[in-house]
C-alpha cells in the first residue's frame, strides 16, 4: 500500500550578508531570514513551506542599512552645519541619510558676526570637525550665538558723587563712544532700590574689548567662573593691578549691606562723595568674585566703573590651549612636613583628577625661589579652564600681571577667591628665607608668607606681602604640572 509523506520544499540559501533557520523542510514549516549587523531585509523575512512543495514568497536579501543624521540648532545665534559626505546643509537641509558604517564628519561655520559655541556629542568636543561612524540613526545638536555683550572698566575715575545711576549709566555711554564700542552699556552699581543683576536684564554673555571671554551669567559670578579679568578700559588697555571699582554689589548681583550700621554701602545711592558711609567695591584684575566685592574705601576717593552692555543674549566660550597643567588643592595643608610633603599633597589630588605628570607645590624654600623648582623651557601652565596663565613658563614667573589666575582645583570643580595660598617669599624669584617658609616648611611656629586667590597681580596672587601662622590650618597650595 502506498505511503503519502509530506510535502520538501527542500533547503534555503543563506542571503547574502544574512542567513536563515529553518526547523524543518517539510510542508509546514516556516523559515525565518535575519540580515547581518549594519544590513536590513529587503523583502519578507518569513517563508513557509507549501502543499505544493514550494516556498512562499521570494527570498528576501539583505541591503545595506541606511540611517539618518538629523541637525538640531540650538542658541540664540545663526550658522551653517554641513556634512562630508554631502547630505546635510543645514541651512536648509539638516537631515540626510547614509549607508550603516559610514564615517560622517560635520563641520559648523557661523554666520558674520556669530559664534560656534560647540557640539552637544561627548566625542565631537570643543568646536572643530565632529566625527564618527554611524550605527544608528543620530541625532547632533549645534550650538550658535550672536555676537557677545562687551564688559570694560572705564579709563576715568570718579567719586561716588555721580549723579546716582543715571549719570553712572551716561558716563558708561560716553566712554564707550569714545572708544567705538557700539550698544546700550549700564553702570555695574546697585543702590537702595535697585540691584546691579537686575539692571542687565536678559543680556548674557560678555567679552573685553579684546574679545577675550569673561562670564557667560551674572550667576556665574557667585560660584567664581570668570575666564578673564576684565581690567580693560574701553580702549582695550590694559589698567593693571589694584584697579578699584565702585560697585556696592556682593558675588550675587545684590547690593552689599553695611552690617556695622545696616546702612548701604553706596554712598547715598551714588549721589554724594561726602563721607556718608563709604563705598564697598571690586578689584579689576580679579578672575573671581572679588571682581566685585573687594575693596572699600571713603565716598570721596576716586575709583572706576564697570560698564556692561546689555543688547545681547549670547554664551562665550574657551578655545582650550594645551599645555602644563596648574590647579589648586581642593584640601588644606599645614606646613611641618617639609616641602616635600606639600609636593605629595599636589600629586594625591592630581592623580585623584585623573590629571598626567608630576606635580610640585609652587612654595620657595629657604635659600631658593619657587620659580628654581620648575623648568621655564616647557609649556605654559593652563588653569582648568584651558587658558594659559602666561604665554610663556618663563613668562608666568617674571610677569607682574597674569593672564589669569590658577584659582580652581585639579578637577574644575570649585574655584576660589581671597583664600590664602602659601608661597614662602613675596614673589616667585625671590628667595625663600627660614622665616618667610615657616622653617623651610618644617615647623608650626612663627609665620610665612602667603598670596591670596583670583588676582592676577603675580605680587597679591603669591606673595601678597602678608604674613601668616604657620599653623593656620585653612592654607591652599598652589600646584604645577613638571
Amino acid at each position: 500500500m502506498p505511503t503519502c509523506l509530506p510535502a520538501d520544499c527542500g533547503p534555503l540559501k543563506n542571503p547574502t550578508n544574512g542567513s536563515v533557520k529553518t526547523p524543518t523542510t517539510t510542508y509546514g514549516s516556516v523559515a525565518t531570514y535575519s540580515c547581518d549587523s549594519g544590513y536590513a531585509i529587503t523583502g519578507v523575512a518569513t517563508r513557509s513551506c507549501q502543499a505544493s512543495a514550494i516556498w512562499s514568497d521570494a527570498a528576501p536579501s539583505c541591503s545595506v542599512q541606511m540611517l539618518t543624521v538629523t541637525i538640531n540648532k540650538i542658541g540664540a545665534g545663526t550658522g551653517t552645519v554641513t556634512s562630508t559626505p554631502a547630505g546635510i546643509s543645514c541651512g536648509s537641509t539638516c537631515q540626510a541619510t547614509f549607508a550603516y558604517g559610514t564615517g560622517v564628519a560635520l563641520s559648523a561655520a557661523p554666520d558674520a558676526n556669530q559664534s560656534f559655541m560647540g557640539w552637544d556629542r561627548t566625542d565631537c568636543a570643543g568646536t572643530g570637525w565632529c566625527k564618527f561612524s554611524l550605527t544608528s540613526n543620530t541625532v547632533v545638536r549645534a550650538s550658535f550665538s550672536p555676537p557677545p555683550n562687551i564688559v570694560f572698566t572705564t579709563s576715568t575715575t570718579q567719586t561716588a558723587a555721580l549723579g546716582g545711576l543715571a549719570g553712572a549709566d551716561a558716563l558708561c555711554a560716553q566712554r564707550a563712544v569714545a572708544a567705538g564700542l557700539a550698544g546700550t552699556y549700564r553702570a555695574w552699581l546697585s543702590t537702595s532700590t535697585v540691584n546691579a543683576i537686575d539692571r542687565l536684564g536678559s543680556a548674557s554673555g560678555w567679552v573685553r574689548p579684546d574679545g577675550k571671554p569673561v562670564l557667560n551669567s551674572i550667576g556665574d559670578v557667585a560660584q567664581n567662573k570668570i575666564f578673564y579679568p576684565p581690567r580693560l578700559d574701553e580702549f582695550g588697555n590694559d589698567l593693571g593691578a589694584n584697579q578699584a571699582v565702585l560697585t556696592a554689589t556682593a558675588a550675587d548681583g545684590t547690593l552689599i549691606a553695611d552690617t556695622r550700621s545696616g546702612a548701604s554701602l553706596a554712598c547715598d545711592d551714588f549721589t554724594s562723595a561726602a563721607n556718608v558711609v563709604g563705598w564697598m567695591g571690586g578689584l579689576a584684575s580679579a578672575n573671581c568674585a572679588m571682581f566685585t566685592g573687594y575693596y572699600s574705601d571713603e565716598c570721596s576717593e576716586y575709583a572706576r566703573l564697570y560698564c556692561f552692555g546689555t543688547d545681547r543674549t549670547a554664551q562665550v566660550a574657551v578655545a582650550p590651549a594645551t599645555g602644563r597643567h596648574a590647579f589648586m588643592t581642593a584640601g588644606h595643608w599645614i606646613p611641618g612636613g617639609g616641602i616635600g610633603s606639600a609636593d605629595t599633597f599636589c600629586q594625591n589630588e592630581a592623580t585623584a583628577a585623573n590629571l598626567p605628570g608630576t606635580y610640585k607645590a609652587l612654595l620657595a624654600p629657604s635659600g631658593a625661589s619657587a620659580a628654581s623648582r620648575f623648568s621655564e623651557s616647557g609649556a605654559p601652565w593652563i588653569s582648568s579652564d584651558g587658558i594659559p596663565l602666561a604665554a610663556t613658563a618663563s613668562a608666568f614667573f617674571s610677569a607682574a600681571l597674569l593672564d589669569v589666575s590658577p584659582n580652581s582645583t585639579a578637577d574644575g570643580s570649585v574655584r576660589y577667591a581671597n583664600y590664602v595660598v602659601w608661597s614662602g617669599a613675596a614673589t616667585m624669584t625671590t628667595a625663600g628665607t627660614d622665616t618667610t617658609t615657616c622653617g623651610n616648611w618644617q615647623t608650626q611656629s612663627g609665620a610665612g608668607s602667603s598670596g591670596i586667590a583670583g588676582d592676577t597681580s603675580a605680587t597679591r596672587f603669591f606673595g601678597n606681602s602678608s604674613s601668616t601662622s604657620c599653623s593656620f590650618g585653612f592654607g591652599l597650595l598652589t600646584c604645577l604640572q613638571e
